[in-house]
């Protein structure tokens, strides 16, 4: 296995993070196989073991991998679920998950009215401007989630603000726009589940029959400091996509 440099720009822990969550992912670490210790981790990514010991907490934590006393780590084979609704997960790899090829489609970026309960979920003054990003996420071409982004212009830092309502496609990965251009990584998702129907979507497609029940998530997304950073509203019409989720009971 090629080892892998550490970049110090990024904070060493999600560094080490993203590289054995990439290889639990990727089976470079099999489900219940036995991960490398932590001295030799500490070799590998030249850090000290309290870093190790960090990340390692981090995937306990996320129930990717689990330890046994006096044994090590092993990944976790519930880690390998299809896309845990718990975790938040870029369209693009949820859809390819799934075994599709993942498009999107960009509707519209533009600034729209900011109602009380808007500001309130933003926690934002009333004179604060918004921009609300519209795109639908196709499988194999076909439209199987209607995605609806609410982003404050103090997010959108400088020119973004006019540069995403020019090209709203420099929004995505969306997690990466936040976190590398707009320097406001997103930290947590508080979401409400429900049931609805296509035609209460506001994201209209010609020749798409929207006469269709959909799962909707909406969502307020948070930065480190826990500020809401952005609203997404999320329409999964039909069952193209499927989500599975960890229930855990805590035994005390």
């Amino acid at each position: 296995m090629e080892k892998q440099l550490v970049i110090r720009r990024q904070a060493v822990v999600e560094q080490i993070l993203d590289i054995l969550s990439e290889r639990i992912k990727d089976r470079t670490y099999p489900p219940n196989s036995k991960l490398p210790s932590e001295n030799s981790l500490c070799e590998e990514f030249n850090v000290s073991r309290i870093t190790i010991r960090r990340a390692m907490d981090i995937l306990v934590s996320r129930g990717n991998i689990y330890r046994m006393q006096g044994v090590g780590s092993f990944v976790s084979s519930i880690s390998q679920i299809a896309n845990p609704i718990v975790n938040p997960i870029l369209f693009q790899d949820l859809i390819r998950n799934q075994g599709y090829e993942p498009g999107i489609q960009f509707i519209y970026a533009q600034i729209v009215p900011l109602t009380s309960q808007l500001a309130e979920k933003l926690k934002i003054n009333p004179d604060e401007e918004i921009v609300e990003l519209q795109k639908v996420f196709t499988a194999d071409g076909e439209p199987v989630i209607f995605c609806s982004n609410i982003i404050p212009k103090w997010v959108l830092k400088g020119t973004l603000f006019q540069q995403v309502l020019r090209q709203p496609s420099i929004t995505e990965p969306i997690f990466d726009f936040l976190a590398n251009e707009c320097g406001e990584p997103l930290s947590f998702y508080i979401s409400t589940l429900r049931l609805d129907e296509m035609s209460n979507c506001s994201i209209k497609l010609k020749d798409f029959s929207h006469n269709i029940p959909a799962l909707v998530i909406d969502e307020v997304g948070y930065n480190n400091q826990e500020k809401p950073i952005m609203l997404s509203v999320h329409f999964y019409p039909g069952n193209h996509m499927k989500f599975e989720l960890i229930r855990r009971r805590n035994i005390l």
